[in-house]
């Protein structure tokens, strides 16, 4: 039994550890935000700048393209107009700003493509890496609202269910999160979930378990003995994913790397797509059309690609959450259905995507793209429909 809770503590700890690494990061982020004085360009981009970094950023009517005249809008496109270096860096920092609406930072990604410098393309590059660090340093757990993937469904209001203080202070919390889609998809329960606390701001990592009952009962033997956690954090194959969640993404929970691609399942934002096996320009397009979809958003939902055709082959990068192969529609989750290329030229290309969430949640977008300075960037971006 000791070995047992020693093992339990361990594990506790380590997610405690990457709750506060988190945390961390969170805060340095959030000192050197895009807004900061410390960079504020002199006249007219300055003036932009300002609009853009600082002032008001929230989102607009949810599912639909955003007006042409919004200031916003018309800002960005006088920073591509004016091309230069500074207007570029401004563009780039509100797509890492924060606190800013998904379809702006799809218009920031328009705006640079359609500047069309050196500078430009390496800013889109950047962002697409800044994207990726993102997904293997995720911010603190919090509750409140659950961002979709899409911005046409709604967020999820998470609440705790439960909430009972050790004798050491810590806080803990239950909670029901529905984050695989399990309880539209098979009819189900959402799943149970657990975290704890110093200051009830910054959470940890949340743990999935099995239900137990009753529940605040047990909650409470938990926050006077956080071992009995172990067996929800077991790890057979030692890839950094417990079991539990593996059965939810449905990876190889014996296997470290289920899709044989030399990335530990925790680690590999593809877990079930092996890397490298879909490339040259289609496969370039989809990845472009895919980050202004999805490395614009805060949601860190899973995102299912639904076989068939080539686009379910490719790796993406540059999402929050984990992209998972699937057989089938996973409801009341965002599902990548298609994604369609056609090569107008060596250097021009038109694009649309796909996705579905339920008979009444789906939509498609269209995006025009060039090949500038060697790499595919959008130079238009609109929904084409939405249900």
């Amino acid at each position: 039994m000791r070995n047992f809770r020693s093992a339990g503590m361990l594990v506790l700890l380590a997610a405690v550890a990457l709750g506060s690494c988190a945390k961390l990061v969170a805060e340095d982020m959030a000192s050197s935000s895009p807004g900061e004085s410390a960079f504020m360009p002199s006249g007219e981009v300055g003036k932009l700048a300002r609009l853009l970094l600082e002032g008001d950023a929230s989102e607009g009517a949810a599912g639909f393209n955003l007006a042409g005249d919004d200031a916003r809008v018309v800002a960005m496109r006088r920073l591509s107009e004016i091309a230069a270096p500074e207007a570029v860096e401004v563009l780039y920092r509100f797509l890492t700003r924060p606190d800013a609406d998904r379809k702006l930072k799809a218009c920031a990604v328009v705006a640079l493509g359609r500047t069309r410098t050196k500078e430009a393309v390496a800013a889109l590059a950047r962002f697409e890496q800044w994207a990726e660090w993102r997904r293997t340093v995720p911010a603190p757990f919090s509750f409140g609202e659950k961002e979709s993937a899409i911005d046409h469904f709604g967020p999820t209001s998470l609440q705790s269910m439960f909430m009972h203080k050790g004798t050491d202070g810590r806080r803990w919390a239950v909670f029901e999160w529905d984050k695989f889609g399990l309880a539209n998809d098979e009819g189900g329960q959402p799943d149970l979930w657990v975290t704890s606390s110093t200051d009830r701001r910054f959470w940890d990592p949340p743990i999935l378990i099995e239900r137990r009952e009753p529940l605040m009962d047990w909650l409470r033997q938990v926050a006077e003995d956080s071992s009995r956690l172990a067996e929800f954090m077991k790890d057979s194959d030692a890839d950094g994913l417990p079991d539990l969640v593996e059965s939810r993404y449905g990876t190889d929970a014996e296997k470290r790397d289920s899709d044989g691609d030399g990335v530990d399942d925790g680690a590999d934002g593809n877990p079930l797509t092996p890397a490298g096996q879909v490339t040259g320009d289609e496969a370039e397009i989809r990845q472009a059309i895919f980050s202004i979809l999805f490395a614009t958003c805060d949601s860190d939902y899973p995102i299912y690609v639904v076989p068939p055709g080539k686009f379910a082959d490719q790796e993406y990068r540059g999402y929050q959450g984990v992209v998972l192969r699937s057989p089938a529609i996973k409801l009341g989750r965002v599902n990548m259905t298609g994604i369609e290329v056609e090569l107008k030229s060596p250097t021009s290309a038109v694009a649309s995507i796909t996705d579905y969430e339920a008979s009444e949640a789906a939509s498609g977008h269209r995006a025009v793209l060039e090949k500038v300075q060697g790499r595919w960037v959008v130079v238009d971006f609109s929904m084409t429909w939405i249900s």
